[in-house]
């Protein structure tokens, strides 16, 4: 099994999306890995959010699937059990680090942070990655520099905010494993069908990504 670290190796950015049906869940899967991105994080954010998750799961072999805005331990063990590689959420209950703990199957829990003590709380309990969320918002790539001292052992997924202009900013920080997007599969291009644009964004954002990393700019 590989580690959430191993898992981001190789593709730091992950697209957000939330889908209505099964169709449109494929489409985007085919899209973007036609753009060459293996990897995507569905958001429990529409009325048939967990169908389609069980779907798309049992369905696609060819793409990393993961789960966003896990609220809860039903909704937790229920994305657990449809097989999803990864589980976020954007927060932190005694609820949801209970049933992280409550190994349903090999899924990663990737609890949601943001202050000095959700951090140190989420350490105690033995995970040492986290989505740092909402990044943007929070002068987030400050707070990076400021909890690669304080936290060495942390690593973040940059969520909120993050988009084409700033992702640099979090990406050269060596603490950040990955970032999130949501304007590469935004709701409104699903809606409309657009899933070619979707596949130039995903290929944009990529081709920007190793730009970065292959800069030698890398922080710290």
């Amino acid at each position: 099994m590989k580690t959430l670290e191993q898992l981001f190796s190789n593709n730091k950015i992950t697209p957000i999306v939330a889908c209505d049906n099964i169709d449109d869940a494929n489409k985007v899967c085919d899209a973007l890995l036609a753009a060459g991105l293996d990897r995507v994080t569905f958001n429990m954010s529409t009325q048939n959010s967990l169908k389609i998750l069980n779907q798309i799961v049992s369905q696609r072999d060819d793409i990393i699937i993961g789960v966003g805005n896990i609220m809860d331990a039903a909704g937790f063990m229920t994305a657990s059990l449809a097989g999803v590689k990864y589980i976020s959420s954007i927060g932190i209950s005694s609820e949801l680090m209970t049933a992280a703990k409550t190994r349903y199957n090999d899924a990663d829990f990737l609890p949601g942070v943001l202050l000095p003590s959700q951090i140190m709380e989420v350490l105690s309990a033995g995970f040492n990655v986290a989505c740092l969320y909402p990044v943007a918002e929070f002068n987030g790539a400050k707070l990076l520099d400021r909890y690669a001292i304080d936290f060495p052992r942390m690593k973040f997924v940059a969520k909120g905010g993050v988009d084409f202009n700033n992702m640099e900013e979090y990406l050269l920080k060596p603490n950040v494993i990955c970032v999130s997007i949501y304007d590469i599969a935004e709701k409104v291009l699903i809606d409309n069908g657009d899933f070619a644009e979707i596949t130039i964004r995903a290929r944009r954002y990529l081709e920007r990504m190793k730009e970065i990393l292959n800069s030698g700019r890398l922080n710290g």
